[in-house]
């Protein structure tokens, strides 16, 4: 790359790129030019930019990106596992990464044990080969938090690392980093990006951490291509100002909905009434822009609120400028069964929004209307 002072980051798409000499590439294999680049499935100046610009978000010394989230829970996890060890997990996590650890990880070698969060924290719950501890927060669709510090001393005194799934809580929102979890992964498709058109996920955290996982992204070649890298770092400049407006939407809206007789139950942290409200408050900076409620009647009555929704879109993810709603037992946890639903505590009636950006009274005027229907 020529030196430029472009007020945008520049899109590089070229996949090799030029050595002056025999000597320039040894000493660039030797680590002695990091300036330089040699191919994209290694590394390109784009998708660099893009990981400076999340670890400086996130207070981390180095990102990893990779082309979706799952890509980077997955790597970040085989990166620090041998043959023999263990990752125990909570049980509440994104339904892929339960998945791979359920279904995947065993036939490599690896063991997984899956548990309930609060036995995280307890030192009787860790083996000698366990290497890592993952868990998420809040966590998805029942929007409770996991307390992370007694979490990162009991994996320390092991010595296992933590992994913790914050793509609920963008940076702004929580940084665990600072609590003193070793790797942070986002899904970057979710808040960071915030616009419903770039697929990605990274993992945050030391130079030390960061690097086995790195060497692995090379192997594995499920590293960012670098178009959504720059539209990425376009989302990112707008995160603060959408964060701001969104998760002072979504807590009128669950104000709203917590006063309201047609539903039985609402979560979000923000609330006085979650049961987690004064862990939020010390864990978070904010209380997210999501908000869960329940209605009476289970999944039929649940399908009409959603049916006779008109503004806010009936998709799947999250973080969106749009407001966005699922039905978690026939999206995100569709393959749990009802005992395993049970556990996490997902009810059949539940109702999860994704507060956008749009104003207050429209996305009310929306629920209100979709509410009456869930009666019928």
């Amino acid at each position: 790359m020529t030196n430029s002072r472009d007020l945008v980051p520049p899109l590089v798409r070229s996949v090799t790129h030029r050595f002056e000499s025999a000597a320039e590439l040894e000493r660039y294999n030797r680590g002695e030019l990091p300036g330089l680049f040699m191919y994209s499935r290694y590394e390109n100046p784009t998708v660099d930019a893009a990981e400076k610009q999340l670890a400086q978000l996130q207070g981390t010394e180095q990102g990893c990106l990779f082309a979706s989230g799952m890509a980077a829970a997955t790597t970040a996890i085989l990166a620090n596992l041998g043959q023999g060890d263990e990752v125990l997990a909570a049980r509440n996590i994104y339904g892929g990464v339960h998945k791979f650890l359920a279904h995947v990880a065993p036939k490599w070698g690896l063991s997984a044990r899956l548990v309930d969060s609060s036995a995280l924290s307890d030192p009787r719950s860790l083996k000698p080969n366990t290497r890592l501890v993952y868990f998420e927060t809040p966590v998805n669709p029942t929007l409770r938090l996991v307390d992370a510090e007694p979490i990162v001393r009991a994996a320390r005194a092991q010595g296992a690392l933590t992994i913790v799934d914050s793509t609920f809580g963008p940076p702004g929102v929580q940084k665990l980093n600072e609590l003193g979890v070793d790797l942070v992964m986002h899904s970057v498709t979710k808040y960071l990006n915030g616009h419903s058109d770039v697929l990605g996920g990274v993992v945050l955290g030391s130079q030390e951490h960061i690097e086995p996982i790195r060497m692995l992204r090379r192997v594995l070649g499920n590293n960012m291509d670098p178009a959504p890298a720059w539209e990425l770092m376009r989302g990112l400049q707008t995160l603060d100002v959408r964060l701001a407006r969104q998760q002072a939407t979504a807590h009128a809206l669950a104000e709203k909905l917590a006063k309201d007789k047609r539903v039985s139950a609402v979560s979000h942290p923000g609330l006085a009434t979650h049961p987690d409200h004064t862990l939020a408050k010390k864990q978070m900076r904010g209380f997210g822009a999501m908000v869960t409620f329940t209605v009476p009647g289970g999944l039929p009555a649940a399908s009409r609120v959603f049916d006779a929704l008109q503004l806010i879109a009936r998709a799947a993810s999250l973080g969106s400028v749009e407001s966005l709603c699922s039905l978690p037992v026939i999206s995100s946890h569709a393959a749990l069964s009802k005992e395993e639903l049970a556990a996490a505590g997902v009810d059949a009636g539940m109702v999860r929004i994704s507060v956008g950006l749009e104003s207050e009274d429209a996305l009310w005027a929306d629920l209100d209307r979709a509410l009456a229907k869930a009666a019928v």
